[in-house]
């Protein structure tokens, strides 16, 4: 990290599209390297993807990022649904 300034304007929703980062694919079979990454386009456009970090990804406090990424780290799958449907507050535990 560096280039570190003080500002005196806040960050606000959408300032941030200059944002930048990298994703290294490991392990892929370089023979099936383009089937694979069709069948995985074709599977976000259909069904899309939850993002699971961070409280700017649920809008909230109630549960805390740690205890999410224990919980997924733990693949603890249903816990973590819970966890996300408890965000909403029309949702009502059984």
């Amino acid at each position: 990290m560096g280039s570190f300034k003080r500002v005196y304007n806040p960050v606000n929703l959408g300032l941030l599209w200059g944002n930048r980062f990298s994703v290294a694919l490991r392990f892929i079979d370089i023979n099936i390297v383009d089937e694979l990454i069709a069948a995985n386009v074709k599977s976000v456009e259909k069904n899309g993807f939850v993002n699971y970090f961070g409280m700017q990804r649920f809008g909230t406090y109630s549960v805390r990022t740690h205890i999410m990424g224990k919980t997924i780290l733990n693949q603890d799958w249903k816990e973590v649904i819970r966890l996300i449907l408890i965000q909403h507050a029309d949702y009502e535990p059984e």
